[in-house]
């Protein structure tokens, strides 16, 4: 079955949704960004909801830390930096210290 063929309905109403049909091929690209640690465009994809992520407001600035919530109207932001949020990325692991 390609991404094409895909189709569901509404269950309430019986009218077909429309899903994006290049999905599946997305999918690669937002594996290979999240296995390599690198920093994420947020017009690519964005951080699971309330998930600490470092951000990144531009060229020039520090990391800082945020996550993603929703504000009033429901629309997604970064709860401490908003819409400045350029690039953002998941926190590294700490190192393993024998002891």
């Amino acid at each position: 079955m390609t991404p094409q063929e895909i189709h569901v309905t509404n269950s309430l109403s019986g009218e077909p949704i429309e899903l994006v049909a290049n999905v599946i091929s997305v999918l690669p690209k937002i594996i290979d960004a999240v296995n390599q640690s690198n920093w994420i465009d947020v017009g690519f994809l964005l951080p699971p909801y309330d998930t600490k992520v470092l951000v990144s407001l531009g060229d020039d600035c520090d990391p800082e830390f945020d996550y993603l919530t929703t504000d009033a109207d429901e629309n997604e932001v970064f709860a401490n930096y908003g819409s400045d949020v350029k690039h953002w990325m998941y926190m590294p692991k700490l190192p393993h210290v024998e002891q």
